[in-house]
């Protein structure tokens, strides 16, 4: 899972591309370690090392990260072959009005271009997680 903030909560903005890049970048680099052994080999040594924090509140701010190593070790460990991966990317800056402009502008200007751009990264995204057998899932605002 990738998430990028939105820089503003105004229901006005416009929709750029320049936010998804970076998410989606990071989600198809990251493609590699999907596999719950892969990644295991990949973190055991940070997720084991007492200097780091590893957090099990989610959205707790001002707690001390107290997540238990070796459940969580053992969670990954115990992950098997049959479970199904999905990729998610979330970026609120896009909402359904900007999302639905028509599909095909190759000549379109802002706001259209944005739109766009969008569904270019999003289908190269869609492609890398389908590549693995992955579910791919997007979330933006209303």
């Amino acid at each position: 899972m990738h998430i990028k903030g939105a820089r503003s909560d105004s229901l006005n903005r416009e929709m750029v591309a320049g936010p998804y890049e970076v998410v989606c970048g990071q989600a198809v680099k990251n493609i590699r370690f999907i596999d719950a052994g892969t990644l295991l080999k990949r973190i055991q040594h940070r997720v084991l090392d007492p200097a780091r924090p590893l957090w099990n509140a989610p959205n707790a701010m001002g707690t001390s990260p107290a997540g238990n190593r070796t459940t969580f070790v053992a969670l990954l460990t115990a992950v098997g072959t049959n479970v199904d991966y999905r990729v998610i990317v979330v970026q609120p800056h896009v909402t359904a009005t900007a999302h639905g402009l028509p599909v095909n502008q190759p000549t379109a200007m802002s706001p259209a271009l944005g739109s766009v751009q969008l569904r270019s990264l999003l289908a190269g995204t869609y492609n890398a997680a389908r590549a693995v057998g992955a579910k791919f899932h997007v979330v933006g605002a209303a």
